[in-house]
């Protein structure tokens, strides 16, 4: 089974799986062909991330592709370069620019974790086809690039965009876009390997640096050659007793989504312990959050978020720069004392209600596309790739159909900030992949759809009875820094609610609007009314949208991310979902 933001990529990745490949080897495909159909988000230009399940030892494996700033990129550079008083780099600066990672990150994926009866040219060849011979564009994505064609314009960017009488253009809804140019980039990596992308004779190397230095950067060809994907130990927390849930670890911000998990599954047991026995028999044979009515698990979920969001931009950054104290920050014990900080909901007192949360002190120990893979062994992988915002920098290499990712805006312009802006440092990341595995041999009680006729699902391989260590589900939900408030709510829906994958996906939910521990959290349209005003009458701190109630509706709500979920139930059986925010959809045979 796939599931992807595009019908198209989903059937790149569904002609690997039917060719013998597994699902590392459909993930790249589907990576490829997201570049072709949806460039407004995702593309070789930018970094890649993935957590892959190994179905043979029911193991969990990591890879970090993402890229560093340049060798000759310094603090004293970048602000010696901004005005007078700059506080952060604005995100189409070429100083914005970082070492594109997934072109290496495909090339190694299908190396270390793939089939071996495929090779990268094969893998590539789906998205290759459709570059060249075209693709109708969906209308998200349609009116995605609508919104950027006057930015690509400006930067040079004509082969991004459709040249008729009228000049250049985005590609309209259902139109064929097609990029021979992109074409040929993909077949010269899958012929030539990386050394094709990154080495000092690469045709696709020397128009990196040249279009990054002809707008004031200082990529190297250097910068390019030192590159490496690297492969760090996945991090994880138990939770609800049911689910251990897998992120990849700093310099992403998967460990946010795992520490908001933490601290909501501390505060709803104190929540239900608050009630006393009526609350105890509530939660049994279920989890005390979703035993909860819905206002206070809202209340909890933000509360948390908050806490996480705090402490995430305080400690994420390159962990071989400095010291992130993920052990600590992932503790049971650490979550306790966060979650000791939101005021019971039927009480008194702001504080991180507000927005005023502040980080901790743990002991030291939507422009993004993410898909989802399950083949017939039982293997999954969840892939997540992004330029960053939207086109990324806008940057596009002479020649090559791409454009370069703007991940180094992440960088801090503090001296003393972990995430300060150094050489060949990788910055805080956004893109984040999430897998769940079973606890324990117990039945997950989680959702077991069965349609009245019988269809709908995929078999995932091994038939029934799931052992702890399980696949449970591959998810995601892409879209900056509503991605870890995307996993919190998606996991909680699924695991706490008992939602199947794509009524997980389906239900409105809230977003914290720049991934600050401070900023307004706005709700989406089908947040019930009692709810909303539940929120705030307790005091959160709330945006308004211009749907009913000040919730946000209509195309506005790409602001809640785009997500994807593939979900093995107690007997085996696989269960997709796609998230409607998106041009995509699930599939399987």
């Amino acid at each position: 089974m796939v599931a992807s933001t595009q019908p198209h990529a989903n059937n790149a990745g569904m002609e690997i799986l039917r060719s013998g490949g597994n699902a590392v080897d459909a993930a790249v495909a589907m990576a490829a062909a997201l570049n072709v159909c949806e460039p407004t988000s995702t593309g070789i230009g930018g970094d890649a991330f993935a957590l892959f399940f190994r179905a043979s030892d029911k193991t969990v494996h990591a890879m970090n592709g993402s890229g560093r700033s340049p060798a000759g990129l310094s603090l004293e550079r970048v602000l010696a370069d901004l005005p007078d008083g700059a506080t952060e780099l604005p995100p189409l600066h070429a100083h914005c620019v970082t070492v594109p990672g997934a072109a290496a990150a495909w090339a190694d994926s299908v190396a270390k974790w793939g089939s071996g009866s495929l090779s990268l040219a094969e893998v590539l060849a789906p998205a290759v086809k459709l570059a060249r011979d075209g693709v109708p564009i969906g209308p998200i994505a349609a009116d995605m690039w609508a919104r950027s064609a006057d930015r690509l314009r400006a930067s040079g960017a004509a082969n991004m965009l459709v040249s008729d009488a009228g000049g250049a253009r985005a590609p309209r809804t259902g139109e064929l876009w097609r990029s021979p140019a992109l074409a040929a980039t993909f077949e010269a990596l899958g012929e030539g390997g990386k050394a094709a992308f990154y080495g000092a004779e690469s045709p696709i190397a020397k128009a990196i640096v040249a279009a990054v230095a002809a707008r004031g950067g200082t990529m190297s060809l250097e910068d390019l050659g030192a590159h490496s994907t690297e492969w760090p130990t996945p991090i994880s927390v138990p939770y609800a007793g049911r689910v251990r849930v897998w992120e990849c670890p700093p310099n992403g911000q998967g460990v946010a989504a795992l520490i908001a998990l933490n601290i909501a599954e501390a505060a709803a047991e104190t929540a239900v312990a608050r009630r006393g026995p009526a609350g105890e028999e509530a939660a049994r044979g279920g989890t005390p959050l979703g035993s909860l009515p819905a206002a206070e698990r809202a209340h909890i979920l933000l509360c948390s978020m908050r806490l996480a969001f705090a402490d995430a931009r305080r400690f994420v950054a390159d962990p071989a720069a400095t010291s992130v104290p993920t052990e600590g920050l992932l503790s049971k014990a650490y979550a306790a004392t966060r979650a000791s900080q939101i005021p019971p909901f039927d009480g008194e007192g702001e504080g991180v209600v507000g927005g005023d949360a502040a980080h901790g002190a743990p002991e030291f120990g939507s422009d993004t596309v993410s898909f989802q893979v399950v083949d017939s062994t039982g293997n999954a992988v969840a892939y997540i790739n992004s330029n960053y915002m939207g086109f990324g920098s806008f940057i596009e290499p002479e020649g090559t159909g791409f454009t370069l990712q703007n991940r180094g805006a992440n960088f801090s312009l503090d001296a003393t900030h972990p995430n300060c802006a150094a050489p060949s440092k990788r910055p805080y990341h956004t893109i984040i992949p999430c897998l769940g595995t079973l606890l324990s041999d117990e039945p997950s009680g989680g959702p077991v759809p069965v349609p009245a006729d019988g269809g709908g699902g995929a078999d995932g391989g091994g038939g029934g009875g799931l052992r702890a260590g399980s696949l449970l589900f591959s998810a995601s939900v892409m879209g900056g820094f509503m991605q870890p408030q995307g996993h919190l709510q998606v996991v909680s829906n699924l695991v706490d609610m008992g939602m199947e994958p794509q009524a997980a996906l389906d239900a409105p939910r809230f977003c914290i609007e720049d991934g600050s521990a401070g900023g307004e959290a706005f709700l989406e349209d089908g947040t019930p009314a009692a709810v909303a005003s539940a929120l705030a009458a307790r005091g959160h701190k709330l945006g308004r949208g211009d749907g009913e109630g000040g919730c946000v509706d209509g195309w506005h709500r790409s602001l809640f991310g785009r997500g994807q979920v593939i979900w093995r139930d107690d007997s085996g059986t696989l269960w997709g979902g796609s998230d409607p925010r998106g041009d995509g959809c699930a599939a399987g045979w």
